[in-house]
């Protein structure tokens, strides 16, 4: 029996699981892949032909998968959103940090925040002596978007998140005797997305072109994909030439529906720390039972978006 549904869109494809939950184990039973009619980007979502094409597929893969008419959890890319960090102190009380943090983000835009929803999610770090929030913004029209795809579509949507927030939780689910810090990297068509946690907390969000033209993966050569790999290390390292890194980063996964497992040599040869696929073997507290006969257990990390939906319901 299916519990729920989790679809993760991209700007050009959207992918669709069900899982099924039994104490300790999480039965991954559909998953399916699809292109998208059209790109999502800020010019097709203003258009209403949009939504009844992406509504269309969405309907037409619901009645394939034979989906009985039950909540709806979904994903969408994590630079379609502003992750910002912002340092407060103490005089910064509970009751202010949403005020401060509009406040914040109203200094770096040209725009109003009237645009944007603003969400704070539940977590507080710290570095050095400082204290700082994770602030999310989304576009309002974004939103509106996809709340009016899966309207029209006739489903019932549950939660809409970035997919940053989930791939991190996933992880520290399915891993969470992980020490260090850890490196998620989430192969894109136009490019990769980086997304730093350590066995307690979400900590950071990049995303980096595989080059200067966005040009889609399948017209990117294996030189640029090293290159866009070993950049986006560094950027994330060192940026502005820090004498010390960063982020002490002591492992890294790879995930994405475009991500080559054969790309791992060449990764490994460019950088001096344990590189792995984000599958599921070496899991501690959940056992994951990855039933579909077309696709392999071994390959599970090209699905991770949709599954990462599934790790927020209890």
């Amino acid at each position: 029996m299916t519990d729920i549904v989790s679809i993760s869109f991209e700007e050009d494809s959207v992918l669709w699981s069900e899982f099924s939950k039994n104490d300790k184990a999480i039965n991954i039973q559909r998953v399916a892949f699809e292109t998208l009619p059209i790109f999502i980007n800020h010019q097709t979502i203003q258009k209403k032909i949009s939504v009844t094409q992406l509504s269309n597929l969405i309907k037409n893969l619901a009645q394939a998968q034979k989906w009985q008419n039950k909540k709806i959890n979904l994903t969408f890319p994590g630079r379609f959103a502003i992750i910002k960090k912002i340092m407060i102190d103490e005089s910064i009380s509970a009751e202010m940090q949403h005020d401060f943090v509009l406040y914040e983000f109203e200094k770096s835009w040209e725009e109003s925040t009237q645009n944007y929803s603003i969400f704070l999610p539940s977590f507080e770090g710290f570095s050095d002596t400082s204290r700082y929030l994770v602030a999310v913004a989304v576009r309002k029209n974004l939103l509106e978007f996809f709340e009016s795809i899966f309207e029209k579509a006739q489903l019932e949507l549950e939660t809409i998140t970035p997919s940053c927030f989930t791939i991190e939780e996933l992880f520290r689910l399915i891993h969470p005797t992980s020490s260090g810090q850890s490196l998620l990297l989430g192969w894109r068509r136009r490019g990769i997305e980086a997304i730093i946690t350590d066995q307690h907390n979400f900590r950071d969000y990049y995303f980096h072109p595989y080059n200067s033209k966005l040009d889609l993966i399948e017209n990117v050569t294996e030189f640029d994909l090293a290159n866009g790999f070993s950049n986006l290390f560094f950027e994330i390292q060192q940026p502005r030439a820090l004498d010390q890194p960063l982020y002490d980063i002591q492992t890294i996964f790879n995930y994405g529906y475009f991500f080559r497992s054969e790309w791992l040599d060449f990764m490994r040869s460019r950088i001096d720390i344990p590189i792995n696929l984000f599958n599921f073997e070496v899991a501690t507290d959940y056992q994951m039972n990855f039933n579909h006969s077309q696709i392999p257990a071994e390959e599970i990390y090209k699905y991770v978006e949709p599954i990462s939906c599934f790790s927020l319901i209890e």
